[in-house]
């Protein structure tokens, strides 16, 4: 629908009669309302696929010991565990990130792990705990990650961009020396809200780091 904009300029400045004000007011809210409908329509369509991807993936890949939800932390934050050691199943690593198809299938499944985390282990009361903790072991993972790196990418953005407030700390635990150079790279591309969030743990430091953590 058409917005008459210098109308509405003009009625900022009290230059037009009431009444031509209401209908421009009108035409806007009119506007919005329909532009918010196709975006909800677009979103409820998205989630769908999501869900379905993410049913599709859980059914033909038996990925359970590699993200889950296990305790909690000194503070009560629950934590989330990103085990890649399991990723030396080369079948399993297949299936996962053979192709685009398949990592996006991935990428979809732990979205919804992670909402699925968001309701059932967080606790929106009054001085409740509201946000969690990421672990992600990297002992044995591929170099680079492989086919796994754009999907590792998308995942921090999508939590950086989208569920800021749910992770209290991301933790890399085993950190090999090319992961650090890799961050590297990715690091420009953070906010500083999440850069403040993130702790590397070299092999020597990763035990006495999750028993700081228990």
């Amino acid at each position: 629908m058409a917005v008459d904009v210098s109308s509405m300029e003009r009625l900022l400045h009290g230059e037009v009669s009431r009444k031509r004000g209401v209908t421009v007011a009108s035409k806007v809210v009119t506007w919005i309302c329909s532009a918010s409908a196709v975006a909800m329509r677009r979103t409820g369509r998205m989630r769908v696929r999501a869900t379905v991807a993410a049913s599709s993936f859980r059914r033909d890949v038996a990925i359970e010991n590699v993200v889950f939800y296990c305790g909690a932390d000194c503070e009560g934050h629950p934590v989330c565990y990103n085990v890649y050691d399991e990723f030396q199943d080369k079948e399993l690593y297949e299936k996962a990130f053979k192709d685009e198809e398949k990592r996006e299938r991935f990428l979809k499944w732990r979205i919804q792990l992670l909402k699925r985390g968001i309701q059932e282990q967080l606790d929106f009361s009054s001085n409740a705990i509201y946000s969690m903790v990421q672990v992600t072991d990297l002992k044995n993972s591929l170099p680079m990650l492989g086919k796994h790196c754009v999907v590792t990418r998308q995942v921090i953005a999508l939590l950086q961009d989208n569920y800021p407030e749910f992770i209290a700390k991301k933790v890399f635990i085993n950190v090999p020396w090319w992961y650090i150079a890799a961050n590297k790279v990715v690091s420009p591309f953070l906010t500083q809200l999440t850069k403040s969030k993130i702790i590397f743990c070299s092999p020597a430091k990763s035990t006495e780091t999750i028993f700081r953590l228990a």
